[in-house]
């Protein structure tokens, strides 16, 4: 998908495409860095997010004026919006969501629903690929097929849970008690490289 300039505030048509390739170039540039931190240290840093989305904005502002600034908030608020949703649900970390919303703020509308589309289908590709790797995909189809009994077991546990809380009487142990235990059979995805293809996809389909 080409990228798209909402509207002109007198930028020259033959200066355009400069505009573009730079704002290609930054996205193919973050995108990588991204990748290598997330595969490397399982986080993507603030120092790459946090200045990526300025320089989205303040980049949209210069090359579009009023309209390109609210067609860069516009993909923001949406891109940024899903992703911190899945954010909430437990799906991904805030890193994942700030990448995607640098993504979003530098590629604007309507170009960034197009990454945000490949990213969500490439993030599929490869959950499915980590989960044969990991030979846990049986395991996650019987859990989606027996989902039912899982809620009943997780009520019946949260229910033993109250009980056991209500039974401690020394507040260090309140403190164990309360102190997570981690889920031993979570898969960790990095969700960087997704947004990686997601982003690349968007500039050359």
């Amino acid at each position: 998908m080409p990228y798209n300039f909402v509207a002109s505030s007198g930028i020259l048509p033959l200066v355009t495409p400069a505009f573009q390739y730079i704002a290609y170039a930054v996205l193919v540039v973050i995108s990588m860095i991204a990748t290598y931190t997330d595969l490397r240290t399982r986080r993507i840093p603030n120092w790459l997010t946090l200045p990526a989305i300025c320089f989205g904005l303040a980049f949209n502002l210069v090359v579009d004026g009023g309209p390109g600034l609210l067609a860069s908030l516009a993909s923001v608020a949406l891109c940024g919006g899903v992703f911190f949703a899945l954010f909430l649900l437990g799906g991904m970390g805030a890193g994942d969501v700030k990448m995607m919303t640098a993504v979003a703020a530098i590629a604007s509308w309507p170009m960034s629903v197009y990454a945000l589309m490949y990213t969500a289908i490439a993030g599929g590709f490869m959950a499915f690929a980590v989960l044969i790797f990991k030979g846990r995909l049986g395991k996650t189809f019987r859990r989606m097929v027996s989902l039912k009994t899982y809620r009943d077991a997780k009520t019946d546990a949260d229910a033993e849970d109250e009980k056991d809380q209500r039974d401690i009487k020394d507040p260090k142990d309140t403190e164990r008690a309360a102190a997570p235990a981690g889920d031993p059979d979570r898969i960790y995805i990095p969700y960087g490289p997704a947004i990686a293809a997601g982003t690349i996809l968007s500039m050359i389909l």
